[in-house]
């Protein structure tokens, strides 16, 4: 039974508290609708979440053993929602969900994933509260069950864990290889540089001490080639030695 809903009441969906504010506001205007039985909702929304429509799929009885998902998404998919919130009372005020009623959303996230609908969210109300599935995280739990899984999916989702679970570690490996080649290249490039300074240093010590020595010898009148052999110089080097500066 598709419910009757006013402009104001078609709202943009951001929490369960919205659709709870909604559902209140319909259980005490629908005179047809039994309050001391148990109903079963669903609530589609457009891609903008605004609220589509209010459908009720099921009423009295033990709603769970009744729930026929390709049934429950006929409105669904007929009116294009692209994602839903199921939405279920408890006459008797207690909204912590049932092992029946997990094993309820739990099929019926598959079914929606199968047709491309996202179940959003679970609602279990009362007259004055509600529990919502997302907001207690019990919707994520669920999201990442097996147990309605067909097994040619189980076998795609454990590919593409493994893929991911390779790809996070090859970036891992990566990250780590860089950051430590960024250190270990700091710190033979440190090291490189100090022993550069000191041969540098070293050599430069080394050249002014045997221009000091071939000066000495010049002074002294030696051979240039002689001083050469003993310096270390060039020749070239000793004549500009022994040329007067400007």
């Amino acid at each position: 039974m598709d419910i009757k809903l006013t402009e104001q009441e078609r709202i943009k969906v951001f929490d369960g508290q919205d659709i709870f504010g909604i559902m209140r506001k319909i259980l005490l205007r629908e005179e047809q609708i039994d309050q001391d039985k148990e109903h079963f909702w669903m609530v589609g929304l457009d891609v903008s979440r605004r609220l589509l429509f209010i459908e009720l799929v099921v009423i009295g009885g033990t709603y769970t053993a009744n729930i026929k998902p390709a049934e429950t998404f006929r409105v669904a998919v007929w009116k294009n929602a692209v994602s839903v919130v199921l939405v279920h009372n408890h006459p008797g005020g207690e909204v912590r969900p049932s092992d029946a009623d997990k094993d309820t959303t739990d099929h019926l996230i598959q079914a929606g994933r199968l047709l491309n609908i996202h179940v959003v969210d679970h609602l279990i109300i009362a007259s004055e509260t509600f529990f919502s599935f997302e907001i207690s995280g019990l919707m994520e739990e669920l999201r990442k069950s097996l147990k309605y899984v067909p097994p040619y999916e189980i076998a795609e989702r454990l590919k593409e864990t493994r893929q991911e679970a390779l790809d996070e570690g090859m970036e891992r490996g990566m990250r780590k290889g860089i950051r430590e080649g960024k250190i270990r290249g700091k710190e033979e490039g440190i090291e490189e540089g100090e022993a550069r300074g000191i041969e540098k240093g070293e050599n430069k010590g080394r050249k002014e001490k045997a221009i000091e020595i071939a000066r000495a010898l010049l002074i002294k009148g030696m051979d240039i080639s002689e001083i050469s052999e003993i310096s270390g110089l060039s020749e070239q080097e000793i004549r500009e030695l022994s040329t007067p500066s400007d």
